[in-house]
C-alpha cells in the first residue's frame, strides 16, 4: 500500500515507514445480485487482520516523530484482539513498545496470542471494551503515550 504513500501520508519520509507487506492481499470477484464486486481479502494481512493497513500509517507516524526527537515511551490501546495484534505486531517491527489493554476474561487465548507473541505488555482490566478505553484514552493524553485506537462517538 506504501506504493501510494502520496495519497496515504505524502509528508512522511519513506525511511520512516513501518511495513509488514500489508496491502498486498487478493481481491476476489464476486456476483452479488447480478452486480460484479471486487472484495478484499484483508484476514491475508500479515496479522490477519483489516488494522494492519491502518496500523502501518500510525506506527509509521509514530516512528517518525522519535526521529524527530518527539518522546513515544509506549503505544497504547484498548483491544479484543485485532487492534491488539496489528499494533502489536508494527510496534515490534518500529522497536516501539506497545501497552494493550484487555477486557479480562473476554479475550480468547488464541487473540492474547499474537500481542504477547510480538513482545507487548498485556494488561487484563476488570470491566468490558469500553472499561478498558476509558483508561487507555487517560493515558493516551500524558506525554510520551501514542493512542492507538480510533474513538467512535
Amino acid at each position: 500500500m506504501w506504493a501510494f504513500r502520496e495519497w496515504i501520508f505524502p509528508a512522511l519520509n519513506p525511511r520512516d515507514i513501518v511495513t509488514l507487506g500489508e496491502g498486498r492481499s487478493p481481491l476476489v470477484d464476486v456476483d452479488v445480485s447480478g452486480r460484479r464486486v471486487l472484495v478484499k481479502q484483508c484476514e491475508q494481512q500479515p496479522t490477519g487482520s483489516f488494522k494492519d493497513l491502518g496500523m502501518t500509517v500510525l506506527v509509521s507516524a509514530a516512528n517518525a516523530m522519535r526521529r524527530k526527537k518527539r518522546d513515544i515511551h509506549a503505544l497504547v490501546c484498548a483491544s479484543t484482539g485485532d487492534t491488539s495484534a496489528a499494533l502489536a505486531a508494527y510496534g515490534a517491527r518500529a522497536n516501539i513498545p506497545v501497552v494493550v489493554l484487555l477486557p479480562k476474561g473476554k479475550v480468547s487465548p488464541a487473540q492474547l496470542l499474537q500481542p504477547l507473541a510480538h513482545g507487548a505488555r498485556v494488561i487484563e482490566l476488570d470491566g468490558d471494551f469500553d472499561a478498558c478505553m476509558r483508561v487507555v484514552a487517560a493515558i493516551g493524553k500524558r506525554p510520551g503515550f501514542l493512542l492507538a485506537n480510533s474513538k467512535n462517538p
